[in-house]
């Protein structure tokens, strides 16, 4: 029998026939350490009971063991003496342990080559999976050498662009104060002060020379003269009046823009109103 035939239900039943290591090992044709290594598989789950059973069984070894029969007789009925009866003994125990270890041997190599097949297998396997994936690394690193080099065309387009947009920017804030001062000086020169006197007389402030046209100021002063804004006003204010509106009319279409300062107040407020 093959020690994968002993099962737990073996080893009880051989425990209750006082069978020794050795009685197993011959019924099983096994080594003493192959047999342990069956029990372990046995009791895997169960250490105690292993304990348990392997010390029955070593308990057996100290148990008294019959003696064997008388001899048996040769072929022709000759009784064996004790010395030939003996050495064939010793030789037939021999021929089983050689034989038991030679099965076992033979199992054993069985067993490494199946797992030598199976581990071959997956070495296969893994290479296959390792050559697959060192493919997909070098497309990747490929791709990732590209996608560098984009990043660095880009990154140095950006920063191109970057020095153009801030060189734009001062140019735009320079343009800018300047279009500003040309526009402050454009007001100055298109705004015209007039001052109006209580003498009558109009004329630039700080001496600026601008011709006064004051053309048409009859006719407005004698449209003022029947206003219902001017009843308050003097002849003459109305006058002054009539010529400070012909000229701002006159002078604005120059494109000039003009501001008023007069000495009466009276006839200032008439002439905010009118303008």
């Amino acid at each position: 029998m093959e020690i994968t035939q002993l099962t737990a239900a073996s080893v009880v039943n051989g425990i209750k026939n006082n069978m020794t290591i050795d009685d197993f090992c011959r019924k099983y044709q096994c080594t003493p350490e192959r047999f342990r290594q069956r029990m372990k598989q046995i009791y895997s789950h169960d250490q105690k009971n292993l304990k348990h059973r392997l010390s029955e069984i070593e308990a057996n070894e100290k148990k008294p063991r019959k003696k064997s029969t008388e001899a048996k007789l040769d072929p022709v009925g000759t009784e064996l003496d004790d010395s030939q009866t003996g050495t064939k003994q010793d030789e037939n125990t021999d021929l089983k342990k050689l034989r038991v270890f030679e099965n076992e041997q033979s199992g054993y190599l069985m067993a490494l080559e199946s797992k030598y097949q199976e581990l071959a297998s997956k070495h296969r396997a893994s290479k296959t999976s390792l050559q697959n994936l060192s493919e997909k690394i070098d497309k990747l690193m490929l791709e990732l050498k590209k996608l560098q080099e984009t990043f660095e065309e880009i990154l140095e387009s950006n920063s191109s662009i970057e020095a153009s947009m801030n060189k734009i920017s001062e140019e735009w804030r320079s343009v800018r104060s300047r279009l500003v001062d040309t526009r402050k000086k454009i007001q100055e020169l298109t705004t015209v002060t007039l001052c109006v006197y209580a003498s009558g007389e109009i004329a630039p402030m700080d001496g600026r020379k601008i011709e006064l046209d004051d053309s048409g100021w009859k006719g407005i002063r004698d449209e003022l003269l029947m206003s219902d804004e001017c009843q308050e006003l003097r002849i003459k204010d109305v006058a002054t009046l009539g010529r400070l509106l012909a000229i701002v009319k006159n002078v604005e279409k120059e494109g000039f823009k003009i501001e008023v300062i007069c000495d009466s107040s009276e006839l200032e407020k008439v002439f905010q109103k009118l303008r």
